[in-house]
This record gives C-alpha cells, sequence and structure tokens, in this order.
C-alpha cells in the first residue's frame, strides 16, 4: 500500500518494489504509467512518472515529489492530476484501471520522446513533436485551437522583451497553462477517449480558466493590442473560432477605455456592416460573417497593404438584416511578427472600403464606421 497525504506525494520508491524500478527518483523516466492501488482511495488507478519541477507548476505549488532534496521524479496519481481529488477518493472515470488489462500500455501508441510527458511550460515545440505528433488534426477546428496556444508560447519565447514587465507575466501564464492543459491527453489511458473534437474541446474550455489567470484590462493599451493582433497573425482567416473567447475579452477591456471619435486616430478602425440575412447564416453566423470580411479585403486588397482584421457576427437589431463588426489595425503598429510595407493611413482604407460599398459591393445594405482612441 502506497499512503498519500494531501498536498504531497510521495515519491513511491521502495515502497512497492515492482513500480519503484520503473520511476527513478534521479532518472525516471517521465511518461512511464502504471495502474496501483494508492492509501485511501477506493479502486486502482492510473499514476504517471513526472518531474517533480512539472507537478509543482501543474498545481501551483500545492503538490511535490516527497524525498530528499535531489528527488526529481515521481509518480502523480490520475486522480491527482485530472481531478485535483489528492487526499482519497473513490476512482472514477479514465483515472480507473485494472491492473490485470494491458490494453492501454504505451506501446500500443505513438512513441512520443520522454520529455513530452512532463514538459515545462515554456518549450514550444511541444505542440508539432508530442502533441499532434500523436493526434494530429490537420485542417480541424482543433488545430485553430492548438495553433492559438503555439501563438501564445511563440509570443513570450520569441517577443516577450517587446513588451511590459506586466504583459509578460500575463503571456507566460497563459502559455503554461494552456501547455499543462493538455499534457494529460498524452496519457495512455486518455487514448481511447481522445478525439480531434474532444481536443477542441478541452483547449475551448480552459481559454476562460487560463485568460483569467491573470486580469488582462489592467495592461495598457499597447500591450493589450500587441499580445491580440500578434497572436492574431498566426491566423489567415477573419474569424477564428478559437481566437473568439479571447477577443471577448479584449473588447470587453476596450470598452471600459475608449470613445469614438472622427477619423483621426490611425490606430484601429471599426466598421459595422449590414447584408440582407437568409436561413443559412443562422447556423454558423460567425463563420459566414468571417467568410464575408475575407472577401472584402480580398477586394480592397488589406494585407497587401499590411493591415491586420477580425470580424464577426454581432446581432442585428431586426430580424431581417445580418450585422458584421469588423476591426481593423495596422500589423506594424501592433504585430510583432510582421514585416515593415508602405502602409496607408485607416482614414483612406476606411475611404475606399466606402466607395467600393457604393460601387461594386451592392451585397451590403448598410455600414457605419468610427476610429477608436483610447485612454492610456
Amino acid at each position: 500500500m502506497i499512503s498519500v497525504r494531501t498536498f504531497l506525494l510521495l515519491a513511491m520508491f521502495g515502497v512497492i518494489t515492482a513500480v519503484s524500478r520503473r520511476c527513478s527518483p534521479s532518472h525516471g523516466p517521465p511518461g512511464d504509467a502504471v495502474c496501483l492501488r494508492v492509501s485511501g482511495y477506493i479502486g486502482y488507478q492510473w499514476a504517471t512518472c513526472l518531474t517533480d519541477t512539472y507537478i509543482k507548476i501543474k498545481s501551483n505549488n500545492r503538490h511535490a515529489c516527497e524525498g530528499t532534496p535531489s528527488t526529481r521524479y515521481c509518480y502523480y496519481q490520475c486522480m491527482c492530476e485530472r481531478y485535483d481529488k489528492c487526499d482519497g477518493h473513490s476512482v472514477r472515470g479514465l483515472c480507473s484501471c485494472n491492473p490485470t488489462d494491458t490494453s492501454h500500455t504505451p506501446a500500443s501508441l505513438v512513441p512520443l520522446p520522454s520529455w513530452c510527458f512532463s514538459p515545462n511550460g515554456t518549450t514550444c515545440s511541444w505542440y508539432n513533436d508530442c502533441l499532434q505528433k500523436r493526434y494530429p488534426c490537420p485542417g480541424s477546428s482543433a488545430a485553430n485551437a492548438l495553433i492559438l496556444a503555439k501563438n501564445f508560447c511563440d509570443l513570450y519565447a520569441d517577443h516577450k522583451n517587446s513588451i511590459s514587465t506586466n504583459g509578460q507575466d500575463w503571456i507566460g501564464a497563459v502559455s503554461k497553462c494552456l501547455q499543462f492543459v493538455l499534457v494529460p491527453i498524452l496519457r495512455p489511458w486518455e487514448n481511447l477517449a481522445i478525439t480531434c473534437t474532444s481536443i477542441k474541446n478541452v483547449t475551448s474550455a480552459s481559454h476562460s480558466k487560463c485568460f483569467s489567470g491573470l486580469p488582462f484590462c489592467p495592461l495598457s493599451f499597447s500591450d493589450q493590442m500587441t499580445i491580440f493582433w500578434t497572436i492574431k497573425g498566426g491566423f489567415t482567416d477573419a474569424f477564428v473560432d478559437a481566437m473568439k473567447s479571447f477577443w471577448e475579452i479584449v473588447y470587453g477591456c476596450l470598452k471600459q477605455h475608449t470613445t469614438n471619435v472622427d477619423l483621426t486616430d490611425n490606430k484601429l478602425a471599426r466598421v459595422k456592416v449590414i447584408v440582407k440575412k437568409h436561413a443559412s447564416m443562422d447556423n454558423t453566423p460567425d463563420i459566414f460573417a468571417g467568410r464575408l470580411v475575407d472577401a472584402i479585403a480580398l477586394k480592397q486588397k488589406w494585407a497587401a497593404n499590411g493591415l491586420a482584421w477580425y470580424g464577426f457576427h454581432e446581432v442585428a437589431k431586426t430580424s431581417t438584416d445580418f450585422s458584421v463588426n469588423i476591426v481593423l489595425a495596422q500589423k506594424s503598429d501592433f504585430d510583432l511578427n510582421a514585416l515593415i510595407v508602405p502602409l496607408p493611413s485607416l482614414r483612406n482604407v476606411i475611404t475606399s472600403l466606402g466607395d467600393s460599398i457604393n460601387g461594386s459591393l451592392t451585397c451590403i445594405r448598410k455600414w457605419t464606421t468610427s476610429m477608436l482612441t483610447f485612454s492610456r
């Protein structure tokens, strides 16, 4: 039997010899999985050999390997890692196991380097070399969710010195949180339940939690826009489902500090267009809105002119209208990965858009625009 104390995990070596030899306190290897009966719990559960560093970061320093100061690895029980239940409960869900069943052994899965199972939260190659190697989901909404997480990691790794200390702290916290939410799906007992849809759902569900770990609104306008547009720059489509919850946080902050002014501020523009609604728009309104904005962007040559844009659906005032919001920015102002290109003023961009709406863009029934200025 293995005793487990609340908020402290045993290294487990020297307790059950058949298990202890597989997770050395000094060498691991990380990722080794075993089916154990842990004291205080009802039933057998999975446990994974992981680094003490990973366990501390994953649990916000509430859990750690027990042993000498040199203990680097120990088994982390599934009920602790997945459900944060470390003081003894009935083993449930995917954590439950049968010690005589070998169908979930790591040998049946795509082999991965041992470091994949216990990352430090800042190694951005983890997404390609580990998660996507085991669960490739090209072209799916899950892929967008993973791109978003990797974009946060890349922003922190490549450009953190271009952002304030507070902004660095926020990006770093989000980046680690998003990666650690996904690490457990590499566990061998998760494999039978993981699909591209479930990866997308797990990642999407984590966004609110990870984005709210540190408050975003207190960051400066420059930090807010730099973080948003640099992350958005990793996508080509106007609307990206994985970006929606992040945009809602950004927009909530902007509404606290913005006032509409004449077309004089050249930092950010907002355009609202109204088109005639038809039934097909009801199923996926944000996606339809994004496609409409991308069609406008192509016709207006926004990409060639160094512009960034984000488009989404907004509930219209009448049942016959379909309302689309477009946010425009100059990439060189905020996107840290943007190339330096000659840029038109946003005022001229809006004027050109208006000329097209009055001419060739006949699908648009009404439109309004405003520049946004921000209290610093």
